[in-house]
């Protein structure tokens, strides 16, 4: 009955099922009448068939599952699935062409026949003349009639009319779309029935899993699927239409419907879809589809001028997502659906990933040289982009991966899940080997088969006939080999891989050709960060320090043509009267915006950015041997001097702050790395917490140990007796994979007296062994040894991280850091953009930690412009960085030096056992105050802590070199505050003290000045305590802060900047969800919350309550201050700061819903006020101040 929908496609070129409804006698009752629209009844009872097959598909039951695809790979079942498969084919032409029918700018030319049988032409032209009507401007109502007369004809002549969609077109496109997605359904779930769905295993059970033959009804349902995908993307096979954009329609249902039958809802491929879909030349197919809509529609002559026909680019963007997924190296190696080397059925090939994968990047490489430098695409150029990007990085890794396992499988195809069979990644561990029977081992090897493959065999099975059933499947012994005709047949299907040349010559071109990309589509900064560090790890060194160069060299010449541009301007304006400065100075800065240049330079200095976060040490070398950190300070420095408030942030300011602060963070790091290694040797050692004892490895393990550390890797994991421990570099611990229980381990510290000992960099070595060591001769290797190779991790180890050859990095002069300070200082007081402001922030946090700097700032008066930061500039973390900030101000070297007196002493109190108060040990724990400031905790340690010869061994005939520390006793046993304080301290807590009074009288006359129906309104000058609701609403969806209010600024993940730094156009959210319209009031109301303080009372009376059990000196500077009763109206007389917290901060408010924490947080600085034992003056003016209270 569907016979005439299957077969009449190639000759009909309009809607099969349109023209059965056309022919009807009576529209009215048509879709109710069997008779007058046979095929949609018909269609009707095969989507209930249809659907009832896919409820048997779903059964868990194997039974049922094993006799489904029995039935379906017999004669009959074969039959009804082509016949399903045509059916499916010509479902999706008629969606296509109906879907175009309903579309607004539908045009029925093409379908003109059987439109105007179901809308005579005069009901048409009636529709016609009342859509002109309505769509009439009402200018054009006093137009002359000649002018009238002389209009086109309306083009809502050709255009069908509204109801006519809705009654008759809308009704047979629904209907035909259901059986489509019914018969996808169906498709997609016999493709997981052919494969067979993955076992599910019980936790703990590291046995891979075996590749399984599929049975021969699998392999017929595959190949009936295979071709239905074949045809679906051949060009051969499309009908023909008047309408070009039809067949690319066509075509991107294909290839949308080809990727869940090829690839699961992980990404992973079907290996067995994969070689029927290479076997029926569908791999073929889809890459001449793709030259075909290039070609056939005449495309290629518009690549030039980036333009595309009607729905090319759509057709290009879902192509690519399945190319992408195809050249997925990881994906193809690693997939869960994996078949076995030789297939059970005769006359089936078997299925090589590795063939595989380089065939498919040879003609992704060949096809994307059509796409690549191109001006990017319209709608659909990002996307596109970003793909290609994608794929080239696939291409590229892939080269290096195809070849280690080469190397690693003899050539052969992969048969155990990597997944599972490869072990703990991320690591450079070495994997203990389960233990085999070797009599059963000889016994399989005698059959001509290999050690390591016997071995495999013996551990993924149970007994000795499934390991030899297990080998017959899946090898072939030594004196067997495949036969010819399966080695001809997989050599016809493949041409020659891809070459290393054509991938040295795209790594010679790829930088310019990225860096267009980043200036016209700037949210594909981040794929081409991806692709340009695959490309540098593939050439090496060399080349990374030639690419960095370039990107360098040609970000300066952008900065240099800026400010060439900027210094003419100024010139200008000086020749200028003096009523037209302000207009030359907006002049200038307008150039500093928007010019060309500034776009480059936004995006280079994004992308370079982003590679320093990869490549740190090359980059930090970089940046000092080209001058680039000179011209990225004096742009700033001139850019900032024209800023106004209000002005639009320029888009490079962000990066070039966070790349000053990758700079300041890669110095410190490496410098702390070259200074470990001059004081230690390459002899490592654990730390015996329950002896106190620092303990040697042994020697192999050292070895391991030293290898995996020089490489660069993160971890590796080393087996000692039966437990296996895994070394975390990062944290310098040794972690027991069983219990999770962390060691510390450290290198040994050269010892002065042995002149033999030698450092780390006079002994360091000069060359690492690979990652991944080839076995020459696999049988020759004992499969009872519990030491393997190293396992592959999921990351490179290469230059990159390598901690060998490190030699010391500048960090920013201090004459620099000057000059970034005043920048900083100036865009803080116009203010900037969030993101901006979030990168001053940190910056100036880094370089605070030194006091003169933060001198520096106080003099620039930082404090007052903290405090006077309104919500349209508000991050999540603000108020992290601005607590450490003014804490900064406070730390002064006295106050310093008896904070980490009081750290040193709580770690070696008399009630910690004697051997956690080994130094090394005490070190490791005290690392932040260390990091605060070197020199500072030296001498204090110096002075205080010395070696507790009591509790040493003095029994055992060997000396005991434990260092087990103690304190001496605090001179100062109340530990009273220094006598003289610097005034830079007393500044900055008068400063917080007086806004306490300034916010609480704004927030007393924004209520008196409120009009009546806004006395519930919870917005007060005071400010407000930002909430996840207005983060949402006022940052963008990149920011580049994390969500706690600690920053930790050696953390800081720079590929986390948003993408609108590096755009051209405004700042907006990335998210395209509708916003509901917003009342008047409601606008004013947030209008006026951006105008509020970001500091709120409660923020700053947490600062002092913090700073008060912190430093010694500050209880006695609050007790000690005094109001004066002029400050603020509800003062009747002057007041103590603890009277004005008891009387005004504390009291809960009734309608106080802003600020709800205040009461609490006066509490707690109360409390920290009565805690201060070593001020006995400030507890006795508490004392007093409460009894008045």
């Amino acid at each position: 009955r569907l016979n005439p929908l299957c077969h009449q496609r190639q000759q009909h070129c309009g809607s099969i099922l349109l023209e059965e409804l056309a022919r009807a006698p009576n529209m009215e009752t048509a879709f109710s009448t069997p008779s007058a629209t046979p095929l949609l009844h018909a269609m009707a009872a095969a989507h209930g068939y249809v659907i009832m097959f896919v409820h048997v598909c779903r059964t868990g039951q194997l039974d049922i599952r094993t006799i489904s695809m029995t039935h379906w790979g017999s004669e009959l079942g074969l039959t009804v699935l082509a016949q399903l498969a045509d059916l499916y084919s010509a479902l999706v032409w008629e969606s296509t062409v109906l879907l175009a029918l309903c579309s607004e700018d539908s045009n029925r030319e093409f379908a003109k026949e059987e439109i105007s049988k179901i809308c005579p032409p005069s009901m048409m032209r009636m529709q016609s003349e009342n859509m002109d009507m309505t769509n009439e401007p009402q200018e054009d109502n006093m137009e002359v009639d000649d002018e009238k007369a002389n209009k086109p004809a309306s083009k809502s002549s050709s255009i069908i009319p509204p109801n006519i969609k809705l009654k008759y077109i809308k009704p047979l496109l629904g209907a035909s779309s259901r059986l489509g997605r019914a018969l996808a359904e169906l498709f997609g779930l016999l493709v997981k029935l052919c494969v067979g769905f993955p076992v599910r295993t019980r936790r703990g059970n590291h046995l891979t899993s075996t590749p399984v033959s599929p049975t021969p009804s699998a392999h017929s349902v595959a190949n009936s699927l295979a071709a239905l995908l074949t045809r679906g993307l051949s060009p051969q096979f499309l009908p023909d239409t008047p309408v070009p954009k039809f067949r690319l329609t066509y075509l991107i249902c294909s290839v949308g419907f080809t990727q869940p039958m090829l690839f699961d809802e992980k990404r992973y491929p079907y290996h067995l879809m994969l070689l029927k879909f290479i076997k029926s030349k569908g791999q073929q197919a889809f890459f001449e589809t793709f030259m075909w809509a290039l070609s056939g529609v005449g495309n290629l002559g518009c690549l030039e001028d980036g333009g595309l026909k009607d729905g090319t680019g759509e057709f290009l963007d879902a192509w690519l997502l399945l190319l992408e997924k195809m050249a997925n190296p990881k994906a193809i190696l690693e997939s869960t659906h994996m078949l076995p080397a030789r297939m059970a059925p005769g006359g089936n090939r078997y299925f090589n990933p590795l063939k595989y994968l380089q065939q498919v990047h040879k003609m992704a490489f060949d096809a994307l040289a059509y796409l690549w430098g191109r001006k990017p695409f319209p709608n659909y150029g990002a996307r596109i982009t970003e793909t290609m990007l994608t794929i080239y990085r696939h291409i590229i890794h892939g080269e290096r991966l195809i070849e280690e396992r080469k190397v690693k499988d003899g050539d052969t195809t992969v048969l155990v899940n990597p997944v599972t069979s490869e072990g703990r990644r991320g690591g450079a561990g070495r994997e203990h080997r389960p233990e085999v029977n070797p009599t059963e081992l000889t016994q399989l090897m005698d059959m001509g088969f290999s050690r390591e493959h016997c071995y495999e065999a013996l551990i993924l099975t149970a007994t000795l006939e499934h390991a030899t059933d297990y080998l017959l499947n899946n090898f072939f012994p030594h004196n067997v080999q495949p036969s010819a005709s399966t080695e001809v047949e997989e050599g016809e299907t493949w041409d020659d891989p891809l070459d290393s040349d054509s991938l040295d010559q795209f790594s010679n071109q790829v930088l310019p050709v990225c860096l267009d990309y980043v200036e016209k589509l700037p949210e594909t900064v981040y794929r081409v960060c991806d692709l340009l560090t695959i490309v540098i790890r593939r050439n090496g060194e060399v080349f990374c320090y030639k690419l960095l160069n370039t990107l360098a060299v040609e970000t300066m010449d952008n900065i240099k043509k800026l400010m060439d541009r900027m210094a003419v301007l100024v010139r200008k304006r000086d020749s200028y009267a003096r009523g037209e400065g302000l207009h030359a100075k907006r002049d200038i800065y307008d150039v500093a915006i928007n010019s060309p240049w500034s776009v480059r330079i936004a995006g280079n200095l994004h992308l370079f950015m982003l590679l320093f976060e990869e490549i740190r040490v090359p980059c930090a070398r970089v940046v000092h041997s080209t001058g680039l950190l000179n011209a990225l300070l004096h742009m700033m420095e001139e850019v900032t001097e024209y800023m106004v408030e209000g002005d639009v942030t320029p888009k490079w300011m962000a990066p070039l702050l966070l790349l000053i602060d990758l700079l300041e963070k890669v110095s410190i790091s490496i410098n702390r790395k070259v200074n470990m290694h001059k004081v230690t040797t390459q002899v490592w050692r654990w730390l015996d917490l329950a002896s106190g004892k620092w303990s040697l490895y042994m020697p192999n393990n050292n070895k391991l140990i030293n290898e995996a550390y020089w490489r660069g890797d993160r971890d590796v994991t080393i087996t000692s007796g039966r437990r296996r421990y895994t070394i975390a570099f990062s944290s310098m611990c040794q972690i027991n994979d069983d219990s999770g229980k962390a060691r510390p381990v450290m290198m040994t510290l050269i010892d002065p007296k042995d002149p033999s000992m030698k450092s780390n960099m006079d002994n360091q070595p000069t060359e690492i062994p690979p990652f991944l060591t080839p076995i020459a001769n696999p049988e020759e290797k004992d499969p009872n040894d519990t030491v393997e190779s190293l396992s592959e991790p999921e990351y490179y180890v290469d230059f990159f991280h390598r901690r060998f050859g490190l030699q010391p990095i500048n960090g920013v002069t201090d004459r620099d850091i000057h000059i970034i300070l005043v920048c900083c200082m100036q865009m803080l007081s116009k203010p900037v953009d969030p993101d901006t402001l979030h990168a001053v922030m940190q910056l100036c946090v880094r370089f605070t930690r030194i006091y003169s700097n933060a001198c520096y700032m106080a003099d620039l008066d930082i404090v007052k412009q903290l405090l006077t930061l309104t919500h349209a500039s508000f991050f999540t973390g603000f108020l992290g960085l601005s607590t450490m900030l003014i804490r900064h101000l406070l730390e002064e070297p006295t106050n310093i030096v008896a904070a980490i007196e009081r750290v040193i002493r709580f770690k070696t109190l008399p009630n910690i056992p004697p051997t956690f108060k080994e130094l090394h040990y005490i070190l490791r724990e005290c690392a932040p105050a260390i990091c605060r400031d070197p020199e500072i905790f030296k001498s204090v340690a110096k002075n205080i802590m010395r070696v507790d010869i009591s509790v040493l061994n003095k029994r055992s005939e060997e000396d005991d070199h434990r260092l087990l520390m103690k304190c001496l006793p605090s001179e100062n046993q109340k530990g009273a505050p220094p006598k003289e304080l610097h005034f830079l301290v007393k500044r900055t807590v008068m400063q917080l003290l007086n806004f306490l009074v300034d916010a609480l009288q704004r927030e007393f006359v924004a209520k008196e000045t409120a009009p009546p129906e806004d006395e519930n309104n919870t917005d007060t000058a005071g400010g407000s305590q930002p909430t996840d609701s207005f983060n949402e609403e006022n940052t963008t969806s990149g920011s580049i802060l994390r969500n706690n209010d600690e920053p930790d600024l050696d953390s800081f993940n720079a590929s986390n900047l948003p993408m609108y730094i590096a755009a051209t156009g405004p700042v907006t959210s990335s998210f395209n969800t509708p916003k509901k319209a917003t009342t008047a009031s409601q606008s004013t109301q947030q209008d006026k919350k951006k105008r509020t303080p970001i500091l709120t009372i409660s923020n700053i009376l947490k600062i002092l309550g913090d700073a008060v059990r912190s430093y010694g000196c500050i209880a006695k500077m609050v007790t000690d201050h005094r109001y004066s009763s002029r400050q603020a109206d509800f003062f009747k007389e002057d007041s103590t700061a603890v009277a004005f917290v008891l009387d005004h901060l504390m009291p809960v408010a009734e309608n106080n819903k802003v600020d709800q924490e205040r009461p609490n947080m006066a509490r707690n600085l109360l409390a920290a006020l009565a805690s201060c034992n070593h001020s006995p003056e400030a507890q006795c003016t508490l004392v007093t101040e409460v009894k008045l209270a």
